[in-house]
């Protein structure tokens, strides 16, 4: 019934959302306010935070505000050694046996909370649940009323299925559908392979809610079906399919809407509408248009991150460093570092390491996103080549094996950003 209920509600905010997005953002952002407010939710000086943060992101370097997620890396160890695993991608001798301390992260909270800031904690790694006191963690973020949140592997899960059920939002990372493709994404064992599905029957035997990912490149793209299959047999809230950002490793190719090839896989799914789970596609590049070459990216404005030992980074993509700041010897977003990373994205300049990375755009910026309570696919084509897609989707509803299941398709128009 709690699991039927919450499928309802979210079909319901669906809906919302949709009649949301004719608004512009910066009424949806204050409506959104008002709301929390009156609701109790929020407090007024988060809701000042949060005004500023609307009003100064993507235009001022020096900000007045506090971003409104903390990306809190607990634990810089993990047990696993995925060979697409973005960090390591950066470097491979990112992980180290560090864990942070817990008056640490209960002090950055604390000073932050005090100013009525901070919203959102990701709890990330490495694998945060290596953490020797995570459930104290857990408790240290509610205590001070922000909503912790966590990605993980699936190794672990088992051992802490009491205190999952108080986060706000849990991901199992998958990438794998069985043991070889387990194996060859993410370098596990048979015996981490059995302890992934087990967290995974737990959780959905538990009745705690909870989403899947699985990052999707040209070297995986053909095996999308087998992945929604396995997804599917642990019953998750949601599937995301994350386009990886290959931070110029030529093992890996990041999916552009002009590889035909790729497309026609993704097709093969857009032809399907017997998902019980809603699914969403992260941003696939159009290297030939206009929202390519000119969006700026937002992470320097929304997330303040550091690792365990205190160290900040530019984003929640790029390596900490002391260079860009030591949360823990009072440095903040307002480092020199911070400062001069945020104007160069200002005036459109950001590494090369960043061009392909989808969180480069907004987050609900979907390719394409599966509504399971309709059974429809909404696409959403950037402007140069939304005739290109509208083809593309006539070809999938006019497929031969369309007539016993017609997949409803949604095509949403937009400007380029």
């Amino acid at each position: 019934m709690r699991r039927a209920s919450r499928f309802a509600w979210r079909g319901i905010m669906g809906r919302i959302r949709k009649l949301t997005k004719r608004l512009p953002a910066l009424i949806v952002d204050i409506l959104r306010l008002c709301y929390q407010v009156t609701h109790g939710r929020t407090t007024i000086g988060t809701v000042v935070n949060k005004i500023r943060y609307i009003s100064d992101r993507q235009k001022n370097s020096l900000i007045k505000f506090v971003p409104p997620v903390f990306n809190i890396t607990i634990s810089d160890q993990c047990n696993m050694r995925c060979p697409n695993c973005y960090h390591l991608l950066i470097d491979e001798n990112r992980f180290f046996h560090s864990y942070i301390e817990v008056d640490k992260f209960r002090e950055v909270l604390y000073r932050y909370r005090k100013q009525h800031a901070g919203e959102v904690v990701f709890l990330s790694g490495g694998e945060p649940l290596m953490h020797p006191k995570f459930t104290e963690l857990v408790e240290i973020c509610l205590r001070y009323g922000m909503l912790p949140r966590l990605s993980t592997n699936g190794i672990l899960v088992s051992r802490f299925l009491d205190v999952l059920c108080k986060l706000d939002i849990i991901n199992v990372s998958l990438d794998s559908y069985d043991y070889e493709s387990f194996k060859r994404y993410r370098g596990g064992t048979m015996k981490q392979f059995e302890e992934v599905q087990n967290s995974l029957s737990m959780l959905k035997n538990r009745g705690i809610h909870f989403t899947v990912s699985f990052v999707i490149s040209k070297e995986n793209i053909s095996e999308l079906g087998k992945m929604l299959d396995f997804a599917m047999s642990f019953e998750p809230d949601a599937v995301h399919f994350l386009n990886i950002e290959p931070h110029e490793d030529a093992r890996f190719d990041t999916l552009i809407r002009q590889d035909a090839e790729s497309m026609q896989h993704i097709e093969k799914v857009l032809d399907r509408n017997d998902f019980s789970m809603n699914i969403y596609f992260s941003h696939i590049f159009d290297i030939d248009s206009a929202a390519f070459r000119e969006t700026k990216c937002m992470q320097p404005w929304t997330n303040l991150c550091f690792n365990s030992t205190g160290d900040m980074s530019l984003c929640c993509k790029l390596p900490p460093s002391a260079e860009v700041g030591n949360i823990f010897q009072g440095d903040d977003s307002n480092s020199q570092a911070m400062i001069k990373f945020r104007t160069e994205i200002v005036h459109g300049n950001f590494p090369d390491g960043c061009i392909f990375c989808h969180r480069r755009f907004p987050l609900d910026d979907y390719f394409a996103t599966f509504d399971s309570k309709r059974r429809e696919w909404t696409v959403k084509p950037m402007a140069s080549v939304e005739g290109e897609l509208i083809e593309q989707v006539r070809r999938v509803m006019t497929t031969e094996n369309t007539q016993a299941s017609t997949v409803p398709v949604n095509i949403e128009r937009r400007q380029a950003l």
